[in-house]
This record gives structure tokens, sequence and C-alpha cells, in this order.
């Protein structure tokens, strides 16, 4: 099983569809490495257990990265 559950792949691609592959920060549809997004928790799955889509959002590994260091601090 995958760390966020088991129904974490059909969550990433709901995600994934409603946000139109697109990252919702900076706009690109891939990293500047050709990557695929990420599905980033708005509040941490370790703090919430919640995969709800409002708590989720789609990000470039840039700028998850990004909003991961903030969170952190």
């Amino acid at each position: 099983p995958d760390r966020y559950g088991d129904d974490w792949q059909a969550i990433r691609k709901l995600v994934y569809f409603r946000d139109g592959f697109i990252c919702q920060d900076c706009g690109i549809s891939m990293d500047d490495y050709g990557r695929p997004l990420d599905i980033h928790h708005k509040i941490p799955f370790l703090f919430s257990g919640d995969n709800s889509l409002g708590n989720l959002i789609t990000l470039c590994r840039k700028c998850n990265s990004k909003i991961g260091t903030k969170i952190i601090k």
C-alpha cells in the first residue's frame, strides 16, 4: 500500500484532472527536467491524514519544494 492509503493513485488522478495537469503556483505543465507534476497536501498528511480534494493541489517539483521548505520553517 501507498503511504497515503490504498486509494492514493485514484485520488492523484482526480487532482491532476481537476487542475488540468498544470502547476497551480507557476502554471507550467511539467518541470524544467521533464518530470511529471507532484500532488501537494496543503496541510501535511502526517498531521491531518486528509486526502480530500480540498487539501490537495497540483504543483511542479520546484514549487512543491519551495512550499515544503516554508512549512518546515
